[in-house]
């Protein structure tokens, strides 16, 4: 019970606030942003381990809930919740490791610098 209140109550408002910070950081440059591969991948294994991390979590969240209402220690599920929480908490980590190394993955470093150059001198 006080798992899903704390996940409920710290950790989805704490992912709701860095999800709004991040779309209004992206909007702020979008063009140069898109063209860069540690965004791409940094946004498809956030696509990926969101809704594999709450929809695991959520099920065995459940069957705990139901064992603990029988008066039943059910240890698997308990420990499947640890597993999905690491797993989880290590998917993050990848992310905020992207987000904050903004690796070039094989992407000349001039490459999104340089189309935006070009784009603003035929403006000019």
């Amino acid at each position: 019970m006080t798992l899903g209140r704390l996940i409920r109550w710290l950790v989805v408002p704490a992912l709701l606030v860095a999800i709004l910070f991040g779309v209004l950081l992206f909007l702020q440059h979008p063009r140069p942003f898109i063209r860069m591969r540690w965004l791409k991948v940094k946004l498809a294994v956030l696509l990926v381990v969101t809704p594999a991390a709450h929809f695991f979590l959520f099920s065995r969240l459940t069957i705990l809930r139901a064992a603990e209402a029988r008066g039943i220690a059910d240890d698997l599920a308990a420990d499947q919740v640890t597993f999905g929480l690491t797993a989880a908490l290590l998917g993050y980590v990848l992310i905020l490791v992207l987000g904050r190394l903004k690796p070039r993955l094989g992407q000349s470093i001039a490459s999104p610098l340089s189309a935006t150059t070009s784009e603003s001198a035929r403006t000019s």
